[in-house]
């Protein structure tokens, strides 16, 4: 809705036809729920009224609101959101569901209902990842047709994931890449396993992964992104021994299993990958983006693991701590820490602890902080998941 202008109520008669649209909740079929997202109450009572006959519905006067319900809520397939709201509008909206890491939420269907006829505010929705569009004064029969659409499109995409989902856990190649699959990572990772437990030696596991957020939203990026993670992978293959093994685990994500290297060498390799992602060149409409990459690194004579999937674990847990904590790092290697644990370090190796560097900072003398952030925030980082969970148990019991 722009602002300062009045909105009549939208013309959603009861009178209009509604055959060969989806039976409502009163068929015995499970009923799909739908998102209405707006700040005028008038407007979601409207829009409600004619969706509740055949679909349920939630509402939410503003983004701030309708992100919440997302994040709680999996058994929405469809948002219908105003642009201009109070709070979190339409377009901060948008962006944040495109680039959602839940995959039920990046792909959700989003239709746009906006008072405004003006071509710039539907081109920025659709540079968003808007699916759809519908006016104020929308039609009940035109409403639920469009509504049918997306849910037939969400219907396609999950098949079609699922499908991809299933060929990814027998497929030993990544079709776009030419790289190996998590399953031939996980047959590989258990051959070196056993080499090395009956043999000796040591085995290192990296996780490398885009740091996305710099790039903005997926949608707007999309064919770049695909074409920066082909040249990562590239640049990976030509950087590992013909006895790596290298794999695609996700997303502008890789992995590589190595024997013979230890804690220390494979921070150091994986510190090199990721200077080498800072090194590419990108440009896009004549601007350069500057790209960068973090990494987790666990190794089995550093960190102890009982089996190849812990391994995975924990250098996925440095990986996510790595972006966690900004991105544009490696975690791993230079800390003997396993699922969120820091052991004691060497004395020779000891730094300020949280208290002593909070007294520092408040005695003025930040330059004796600045060597031992990396270890602090090491410290405190438990602390901050901790945190993080516990407030996110305090909004669900509020809802």
């Amino acid at each position: 809705m722009l602002a300062g202008e009045k909105v009549a109520a939208p013309s959603l008669r009861s009178t209009d036809k509604v055959s060969n649209l989806p039976p409502g909740p009163s068929s015995g079929r499970s009923a799909a729920k739908i998102l209405v997202v707006d700040d005028s109450r008038l407007i979601r009572a409207a829009l409600t009224q004619h969706l509740r006959s055949h679909y349920a519905v939630r509402e939410a006067q503003d983004g701030d609101e309708a992100w919440q319900i997302l994040l709680l809520d999996p058994a929405i397939q469809v948002v219908i959101s105003d642009l201009d709201m109070q709070g979190m509008g339409g377009i901060a909206l948008l962006q944040k569901i495109r680039s959602s890491k839940l995959k039920r939420i990046n792909t959700l269907p989003v239709i746009v209902n906006s008072a405004s006829e003006e071509e710039s505010f539907r081109e920025e929705a659709l540079r968003q990842g808007a699916n759809d569009f519908i006016c104020k004064d929308v039609r009940a029969v035109e409403l639920l047709a469009r509504v049918d659409t997306m849910l037939r499109l969400a219907r396609t995409q999950q098949e079609l994931a699922g499908s991809r989902e299933a060929l990814s856990e027998t497929a030993t190649f990544d079709p776009a890449t030419q790289l190996a699959t998590p399953h031939l990572l996980q047959v590989h990772l258990g051959k070196m396993w056993a080499y090395v437990k009956r043999h000796g030696g040591d085995l290192s596991l990296i996780n490398v992964r885009l740091d996305r957020m710099r790039l903005g939203v997926d949608g707007e990026y999309g064919p770049l992104i695909e074409q920066i993670e082909a040249s990562i992978g590239e640049l990976l293959t030509h950087s590992i021994r013909k006895e790596d093994c290298l794999a695609r685990t996700g997303d502008c994500e890789f992995s590589v299993a190595s024997v013979g290297i230890d804690a220390a060498g494979a921070r150091a390799f994986a510190s090199r990958l990721c200077m080498k992602v800072r090194a590419m060149h990108v440009t896009r409409d004549g601007r350069e983006i500057r790209l960068t990459a973090s990494a987790g690194v666990a190794n089995v004579a550093f960190d102890h693991p009982q089996r190849p999937e812990e391994l995975q674990m924990i250098t996925q847990e440095r990986l996510d701590d790595a972006q966690a904590q900004g991105g544009d790092q490696v975690v791993g290697g230079e800390v003997t820490r396993k699922a969120g644990l820091v052991a004691a370090p060497a004395p020779e190796a000891l730094g300020p602890d949280v208290g002593m560097a909070i007294q520092w900072i408040l005695q003025g003398q930040e330059e004796r902080v600045l060597p031992h952030i990396e270890e602090l925030m090491h410290q405190i980082w438990p602390l901050i998941k901790f945190i993080e969970r516990a407030q996110r148990m305090k909004k669900e019991t509020l809802v």
